[in-house]
């Protein structure tokens, strides 16, 4: 009788063991999804800050801070969604440093014309991937 109820005892450990490994597995999905939502979120809001700056009135320094928290904000994503956005991540990576070279290649510019529209040109880059990538995360998030 001794041996029935160890063997019983071990198996019930056991499949306890397995309902938290799977439990907690399951939490672990839970928390990913809400990080990235909230890291979507987040870039939201720099995306919808850096698409609507003003240029009439906003410095290069202020243009870099900004460009900055964009940045910071896609890491964060980044960070979250692991490989799952990675295409429209890189996307938006690119065209963030291609914005932030237009405007430090401001000073050297031939003529305020092409500089104007290397910038103009380059942010619509980052409206397109951050487009992009807020469809995707938003996919991601109503999953």
């Amino acid at each position: 009788m001794k041996r029935s109820k160890r063997v019983s005892v071990g198996a019930t450990a056991a499949g306890l063991v397995a309902v938290v490994a799977f439990t907690a597995a399951c939490g672990d999905d839970d928390d990913t999804h809400a990080a990235v939502c909230d890291a979507k979120d987040d870039l939201d809001q720099e995306i919808d800050d850096i698409t609507n700056v003003d240029l009439t009135d906003t410095s290069i320094d202020d243009m870099a801070a900004e460009l900055g928290d964009l940045r910071e904000s896609l890491d964060d994503l980044s960070g979250a969604a692991k490989d799952d956005l990675s295409p429209e991540v890189d996307k938006l990576d690119t065209a963030i440093d291609n914005l932030r070279t237009s405007f430090e290649n401001l000073s050297s510019a031939d003529s305020l014309s092409d500089a104007g529209a290397e910038i103009r040109d380059a942010f619509d880059e980052v409206r397109t991937a951050s487009t992009d990538l807020k469809t995707a995360a938003t996919k991601a998030c109503d999953e």
